[in-house]
């Protein structure tokens, strides 16, 4: 029996009949004491039970990762598309709606208190209108203008507009979080809030954000700017997770496949574009998405003790991760040589096989 990722092979007495993880074995290939082909049957806790096999074997393997890194592509599923490109559209879909509903509320307010707004709440507007027209414009950035659109500067432009929603927040809660909604009354007359007869007038009722003297209640402006706050404190959480996702999803596959080169040249350079429903990720030109796998290749070496033989050899192969085997066995061969070199290639194994055996 084996075991999946080692190597399966029949060994019968000077014939090695070899395969890889197959369990069928290859044509046998006569050998004799100085050449000699082979692989090994790994069991499932690394016993071996290769024919012709009496006793134990020992074996150690130390392997090393090689850097190279190898892009790999994965058709994507229904199951797929539901588990990561759903979640994605819906949050562009959040980031919309809450750009959308800011300006929205600051337009009222601004409506509401007869066009009388401050820098801040301007700011604010002004932050939302830029976050709707960016998510707007988006698509057409990712199909239109696809061999011109750089993943340094669509990095850029996400890290802005988180740092603008940020702003925003901090502004509007400075602005219109620090009063209560409604009129407040003072029986000390204040010159900032206008003539002594308005403050007689108005029974020395003022609004808080106007800083007038007035009777007029604005009330309901009021409650839609701190709404506002909550919703532009919002969308910065939302463009925070979005700068997230393309650093991991859009820029990080590209400095993989392009070194640092490539976080200023355009997606098509490298067979990649972006997800044009959301920008939050890269797909090969067919249509699948990117993903990375580290491709290991490793150093292999091994020692065989039998009762009449020594056998040192290092064997190159590909293997998935660094690691070391240990297996023991005695193995009784007829006729050993001394000290005659053992070279050899095993069918369906990589590269030479060398040693010496005693």
């Amino acid at each position: 029996m084996s075991t999946a990722g080692y190597q399966d092979t029949t060994r019968t007495g000077g014939v090695s009949n070899t395969g890889i993880n197959s369990g069928v074995p290859n044509t046998g290939v006569p050998t004799t004491a100085a050449n000699e082909n082979y692989t090994d049957t790994a069991g499932p806790n690394g016993t071996y039970n290769d024919a012709g096999v009496i006793g134990t074997e020992n074996r150690n393997q130390n392997r090393t990762v090689d850097p190279t890194v190898r892009t790999e592509y994965t058709k994507r599923s229904g199951l797929g598309f539901l588990l990561m490109d759903v979640p994605l559209v819906l949050l562009r879909l959040a980031q919309f709606a809450c750009s959308v509903i800011v300006l929205g509320l600051l337009a009222y307010v601004l409506h509401g208190y007869d066009f009388h707004g401050s820098r801040k709440t301007n700011y604010s507007l002004a932050t939302a209108v830029i976050s709707t027209f960016y998510l707007l414009m988006l698509p057409v950035f990712t199909a239109a203008l696809a061999r011109f659109f750089v993943p340094g500067a669509y990095l850029l432009m996400e890290i802005t507009l988180t740092i603008l929603w940020l702003c925003a927040f901090i502004v509007l809660a400075d602005a219109h979080g620090s009063h209560s909604c409604g009129l407040s009354q003072t029986s000390t007359y204040n010159a900032s809030y206008g003539s002594y007869s308005s403050f007689l007038a108005s029974s020395g009722y003022y609004d808080p954000f106007l800083e007038q003297y007035t009777t007029r209640n604005y009330g309901r402006p009021c409650r839609s700017a701190k709404a506002a706050i909550a919703f532009s404190g919002l969308a910065f959480i939302l463009f925070l997770i979005s700068t997230v996702l393309v650093g991991v999803f859009v820029v990080r596959p590209m400095l993989v496949a392009g070194g640092s080169k490539a976080f200023m040249q355009p997606y098509t350079s490298y067979g990649f574009r972006l997800n044009r429903m959301t920008g939050l990720n890269v797909m090969e030109e067919g249509g699948a998405a990117a993903h990375n796998e580290p491709e290991a290749v490793g150093q292999d070496q091994r020692t065989f003790s039998t009762g009449d033989s020594t056998y040192n050899g290092t064997h190159p192969e590909k293997v998935g991760d660094g690691h070391q085997r240990n297996m023991s066995g005695v193995t009784d061969m007829a006729d050993p040589v001394v000290a005659a070199p053992v070279t050899g290639v095993g069918q369906n194994d990589v590269g030479p096989v060398t040693g010496t055996r005693v």
